[in-house]
Parts: structure tokens; C-alpha cells; sequence
């Protein structure tokens, strides 16, 4: 089954092999996300080194993880992408997100703070466009900074 956000990405004009058919992956040695994102039960905030987090490669505390590391996933987990924008090789985390207002979801790239500029990439920068400009916006995280790109307007860092 589909995410609802690769389902508009592909409606949106991103390439097909993003999005269709692909088995979920596993994350191997990413640990982007146990940096860029905060975990609540364990009082780590974002943009900061999880404590659990073994050479930037594993888990300490893996088999006995919160919740909310067990349930996230990131889109590339779910077959978003190819593999050079694995998050730990992009340095860019794709999150599905909701708009603000309770709108329909979509795609948000949360960016690594030692490479802001990451996301310019000519393949993210590629997805991260077509995302815009078909599904009619994307998000873009940096630390607390965040923005949204309506169709047609620049990407840039927040």
C-alpha cells in the first residue's frame, strides 16, 4: 500500500521510481533521524546527537527504543528515493507532514545543521521541485526555522 504523500508525489510529477512498488528498507548504519528529529520520552531535542546513538551507526538502546522511535519511519525507509538520498548520504530526513491548516498531507525535508545547504543536491533539489510544484507545496525544516514553498516560488534554506 502506498503512503498517502508518495501517492502525491508521484501525482505531482516526481519520478515514478521514487514512489512506485519499492519494498520498505531498512536503515543499516543511518542514524540522520537520531539527530535532526527530537524525541519526547527521552527529552532530546532536535538538531542534537541522540546519547543512545553509537558512532553515528547504531543504537544502544535499540531492542528497548520509545515508541516513537519504533514508529517513525522516514519516506526513504518506505521506498521514497533513491539510494543516494538515504538521509545519512543526503544528509536531507524526507518526513511525511500535514499542512498546518488540516489539509491533505505531504513531504517535508528536514535538514542536517552541519549541511543546511544539502538539499541543493541535483537530485533532492530535483525531487524537493517537482514535489512544489505538482503537489503544490513542500516543506523545509532547519533546527526551529520553518518554511513552506507554494508552487512556483524558490526553494531556499529556512
Amino acid at each position: 500500500m502506498m503512503l498517502e504523500a508518495e501517492t502525491s508525489a508521484t501525482q505531482a510529477g516526481a519520478p515514478a521510481s521514487l514512489s512506485q512498488g519499492l519494498p520498505p528498507r531498512e536503515c543499516g548504519g543511518c542514524t540522520l533521524c537520531c539527530k535532526t528529529m527530537s524525541v519526547w520520552e527521552i527529552e532530546k531535542p532536535n538538531n542534537v546527537w541522540c546519547r543512545h546513538v553509537r558512532n553515528h551507526t547504531s543504537c544502544s538502546i535499540y531492542e528497548t527504543r520509545p515508541n516513537s522511535c519504533r514508529t517513525f519511519n522516514c519516506l526513504w525507509l518506505r521506498g521514497v528515493g533513491t539510494d543516494a538520498m538515504r538521509p545519512d548520504r543526503s544528509r536531507v530526513v524526507l518526513v511525511e507532514a500535514e499542512d498546518e491548516g488540516g489539509g491533505p498531507k505531504g513531504i517535508a525535508a528536514i535538514l542536517d545543521p552541519t549541511r543546511p545547504l544539502a538539499w541543493q543536491e541535483p537530485a533532492m533539489r530535483g525531487f524537493l521541485e517537482q514535489v512544489r510544484d505538482g503537489y503544490g507545496a513542500v516543506g523545509m525544516a532547519l533546527g526551529t526555522r520553518k518554511r513552506v514553498f507554494r508552487a512556483g516560488q524558490p526553494l531556499q534554506t529556512p
